[in-house]
């Protein structure tokens, strides 16, 4: 299966001629999110997450279509993609390895709502360079008015609880 998955990817994107070099990549890992924002673009929710071999492939065709860019990106997205430790354990070390084996460095970002930020996602995120930004609507009942847990609660004293000092 998992030369299958790198060969529908590569195929699809070597389908689009004249295509210019690729430096960014945006993965959305997952349609699963704790919160349930008025305004999110995500329909349904569900607890399903891209697999590793998927993410790669990706990744993979990213590098196929990179030229001579050496600096590349990733964006991981979602619904939550915090909600996805394991995957990104699992990509960003891979991912690096072999954007060094052709000499291009890789720079990872991710788009998190907050909620789930604790002590050991921000440890692993400065050691491992991803930079991530917060999204916030406003301070305190601003912010609630539209960012609600699946329980109706607003998300944002736990969102300034959860932030490293």
């Amino acid at each position: 299966m998992g030369a299958d998955v790198r060969k529908l990817v590569r195929n699809r994107v070597r389908e689009i001629r004249g295509f210019p070099a690729m430096a960014m990549l945006e993965l959305f890992l997952t349609n699963d999110c704790n919160l349930r924002c008025t305004y999110c673009f995500v329909g349904h929710k569900r607890p399903e997450q891209m697999s590793l071999e998927t993410a790669l492939a990706a990744f993979d065709a990213l590098l196929d279509r990179s030229a001579h860019i050496e600096e590349l990106g990733v964006l991981l997205f979602g619904g939550e993609p915090f909600l996805c430790m394991d995957l990104i354990q699992g990509l960003v070390p891979e991912a690096r390895y072999r954007a060094r084996k052709q000499g291009k460095r890789i720079d990872f970002h991710c788009t998190t709502n907050g909620t789930v930020l604790d002590e050991a996602t921000v440890q692993y995120c400065q050691r491992n360079n991803i930079v991530y930004l917060l999204s916030i609507d406003g301070y305190g009942a601003h912010h609630d008015y539209h960012r609600r847990y699946a329980d109706g609660r607003g998300s944002f004293d736990d969102i300034r609880e959860r932030l490293p000092v």
